[in-house]
């Protein structure tokens, strides 16, 4: 894959840095303008239907206060208490009673809204079962209207709306109250119907919806609708009830959110007093959020032209920096081939300019000490040679302890013979042919021949006991590794007892994919700050004390690995050295 370029890459980040907070700062500003919106929207429609219900509460008020008017006066009580002697012969004094009450009806007290006023004796030919109205309606719709008038008590007042005789949408509505007799006021004598046009209160309806796509019903407790706008698909009364009864809609006049084939709502009502009336708005969510939207695409323009217009700024930043760069870029590209014999490159004085003359200075200190190491190679050779000569006395040190044994054997001195082989081969694997790694059975032989010279001295007071199996014999470990630890354990652990005898231990295993060696020892044991000591400096004469070791491990394999000590007075030490696991 091709990898990508530094400009690129930092004109990405420009744009990102520009885009990121932009786009940040819309979505923030659009959520709010949503909130702000919704609740906006929200508490406009909820006082347009709390006023509609004001206004509707108002009209059905000043009606029954004309019909109240109406049934108290002289001439409609004098009628409604003779009406039931009238019969068919008597047509013509029933007219002109008639025509005083149309008299009545249009004296100043009566509203433009009231269409027209029918009083009906409570029995008689001129009772309002006579009428040509009621008799058309089957037996059960009779049985209802029935009902429904012995439900009314006196002084109250129902609504019935016209399409209850006619099946069809009302063209008027029935203000109805029975009227109560003047001299009797527990009885009464008949009915008054007032009829208003239906018009009257769909117009109030259609005011109530202050948002698009809102649908508003007016409907009785019998599920009889008086006026509506809006969706004719949700104009549903017994659906609408089961929204209420199903959500728990209080109908008090606030809206609440709620989900209606699929679609988000608001839905509230609210009734309406003097009727079994209530006045119910639903409101689709997605119109009260057009604004929001809207907004939400006027900003998604805006940020796309910004960030538009930030590209040739971004363009020219990164051309800038990248320009400059490349300079460098050349400039060091030249120095290698020159052998940095090079010319300071005036690059400016920030970031970018200061990188260029900390290199310049590094390329002449480069060349200064090319300079050096040429003149020091006859030197370097003089100290290899120096390290070879070093080599040799080893040599002759262990021919001399075998030619020492040699003679001490012709002698018959065993005691000297075997302390001249045993120094003789403590040496050789101590030299060895210049490795730096080992396998694990010659450091132990290394270990066996230590332990032998100090028992020749120490009167065989040391044991060695070596637990370790064949298989890992040949594991590859450092060289002069065990020795260092096997002679700190005798001469700071076993030797300070007061017996002076002690038992060393040596095991190996495997443990996740480590070696894992143990050395331990029966001595006087260690406080915690010695222990401390040796794994924080070289406190040892010898080049390979304990924290050479543990230096050497923990640099070639990492932190991970290395020397830990485990001590406590008076019962030994215990050394465990972890290396990585090489395979055989």
């Amino acid at each position: 894959m091709k990898p990508i370029k530094f400009a690129t890459r930092l004109g990405f980040v420009y744009l990102g840095m520009l885009l990121i907070p932009l786009l940040a700062i819309t979505l923030i500003n659009y959520r709010s303008f949503k909130v702000t919106t919704t609740i906006q929207t929200l508490d406009m429609n909820e006082r347009s239907l709390k006023q509609s219900a004001a206004f509707l509460n108002y009209t059905l008020s000043s009606l029954n206060n004309i019909v109240d008017t109406l049934s108290f006066d002289d001439t409609v009580q004098t009628l409604l208490k003779s009406g039931s002697s009238y019969d068919r012969t008597m047509e013509g004094n029933w007219f002109i009673q008639r025509t005083d009450i149309l008299n009545i009806i249009y004296n100043p007290y009566t509203s433009s809204e009231l269409q027209s006023v029918q009083v009906y004796p409570d029995e008689g030919p001129s009772s309002f079962n006579q009428t040509e109205s009621y008799q058309k309606l089957d037996i059960k719709r009779q049985q209802e209207w029935n009902a429904r008038m012995e439900s009314l008590a006196l002084f109250k007042t129902i609504l019935v709306p016209s399409s209850f005789f006619s099946g069809n949408f009302p063209k008027t509505i029935s203000l109805v109250k029975r009227v109560p007799d003047f001299n009797s006021i527990n009885k009464y004598i008949g009915l008054i119907k007032g009829d208003i046009p239906q018009y009257v209160f769909q117009e109030i309806v259609e005011q109530t919806a202050a948002s698009k796509g809102s649908t508003t019903l007016l409907f009785n407790n019998f599920g009889e609708i008086i006026a509506s706008t809006g969706e004719a698909s949700l104009m549903d009364v017994p659906f609408i009830s089961k929204l209420i009864g199903d959500e728990h809609i209080p109908i008090n006049g606030t809206l609440h959110s709620i989900e209606v084939q699929g679609k988000p709502y608001f839905l509230g009502g609210t009734e309406i007093e003097l009727s079994d009336w209530n006045l119910v708005c639903l409101i689709d969510a997605n119109q009260v959020l057009s604004a929001s939207t809207t907004y939400r695409k006027q900003m998604v323009w805006m940020l796309l032209a910004f960030f538009l217009a930030s590209i040739p700024l971004s363009l020219y930043t990164t051309k800038t920096v990248t320009n400059r760069l490349r300079k460098l870029q050349e400039h060091i590209g030249s120095s290698r081939k020159k052998g940095f014999d090079i010319t300071p490159l005036d690059n400016g004085t920030d970031e970018i300019g200061q990188l260029t003359a900390c290199y310049d200075d590094m390329a002449n200190n480069l060349r200064g000490l090319l300079e050096e190491q040429f003149q020091s190679g006859y030197q370097i050779k003089n100290l290899e040679f120096k390290v070879l000569q070093s080599m040799i006395d080893p040599h002759f040190l262990y021919n001399t302890l075998d030619l020492m044994s040699w003679k001490a054997m012709k002698n018959h001195d065993e005691e000297s013979t075997k302390l001249a082989k045993a120094l003789s081969k403590f040496y050789k694997l101590s030299l060895g042919h210049g490795q730096t790694m080992v396998p694990l059975s010659q450091e132990l032989e290394h270990v066996r021949a230590y332990v032998e010279i100090q028992n020749m001295r120490f009167d065989g007071k040391i044991q060695l006991e070596i637990q370790v199996s064949d298989e890992l014999l040949e594991q590859t470990v450092f060289k002069i590794m065990l020795q260092p630890i096997v002679e700190n354990a005798i001469l700071h652990g076993i030797r300070e007892r007061e017996d002076e005898k002690g038992t060393i231990w040596i095991r190996a295993r495997i443990k996740a994919d480590t070696l894992v060696i143990s050395i331990a020892d029966n001595g006087v044991g260690m406080q915690n700050e010695k222990i401390k000591s040796l794994l924080s400096t070289s406190i040892e004469h010898s080049g390979y004390g304990v924290w050479n070791i543990h230096e050497r491990i923990r640099l070639a394999h990492g932190d991970y690995f290395g020397l830990r000590f485990m001590s406590k007075i008076g019962k030994g030490t215990v050394v465990i050295i972890t290396l990585p696991l090489f395979p055989s």
